[in-house]
């Protein structure tokens, strides 16, 4: 029987090698093929979770907060109708250094509430408060009863333990935050890829088509 040419031995040698070396990856290949699914899979999440994440930030931001802190700096509140609404208190309040948190309690004044409508939008402070990430209107009393859209959900869950806009409507009496700490609001925060920096949640409240009142909450996070 005719035995392969020397170059011919050698090459067939060096595929089945190579096609060895594919089936049968080093723990090293092994290693970096799962930091790269693992990259996907959180980059594909995220990016549902946060419309327009993909066009805002950068892998190597995404994955540079995972030990980020976050601490409250203010709380605002203002009404356009002190006839329908006013705030009993609206306030930041800091126990001590590692122990803030926020309290706040709208008066409604004209009972029921039922057609509400709430534009939320986070901020990011580069030469003044400009948009981040999102803004998103919709109407209130439909999300309290289905609860479906993922962005607005996330938020909501920020604040709903400590609130008591925990019903689908109508709204016969105030609406309240109270306590609102830094860790619980942190907790959920930082399941989001955000850069460090200072940012605000800006809330704007309309009822019957007309604008109520605004609160907003600004923050920092910090390494």
């Amino acid at each position: 029987m005719d035995q392969d040419a020397p170059g011919k031995k050698s090459r067939t040698q060096q595929k089945r090698l190579e096609k060895n070396a594919a089936s049968n990856p080093n723990p090293l290949q092994q290693q970096n093929l799962c930091i790269w699914l693992l990259s996907k899979i959180i980059e594909r999440f995220v990016i549902q979770i946060v419309p327009n994440l993909e066009r805002k930030l950068s892998l190597i931001s995404l994955y540079g907060v995972v030990s980020s802190h976050v601490e409250f700096t203010n709380m605002l509140c203002k009404t356009f109708d002190k006839s329908f609404v006013t705030f009993d208190y609206c306030y930041l309040k800091s126990v001590n250094r590692s122990y803030k948190y926020i309290s706040m309690r709208a008066k409604l004044l004209q009972l029921p509430v039922t057609n509400i409508v709430f534009n939320y939008a986070m901020l990011k402070r580069e030469n003044g408060y400009k948009p981040f990430l999102y803004n998103i209107t919709f109407e209130a009393c439909s999300f309290l009863k289905s609860q479906n859209n993922p962005v607005t959900k996330f938020v909501y869950n920020v604040f709903k333990d400590h609130s008591n806009v925990n019903h689908t409507c109508p709204y016969n009496h105030d609406v309240i935050i109270e306590k609102l700490d830094t860790k619980s609001f942190a907790d959920r925060l930082s399941r989001l890829p955000i850069p460090f920096g200072q940012y605000a949640i800006s809330g704007a409240w309309y009822v019957s088509n007309i604008h109520r009142a605004d609160v907003a909450l600004q923050f920092k996070i910090y390494d």
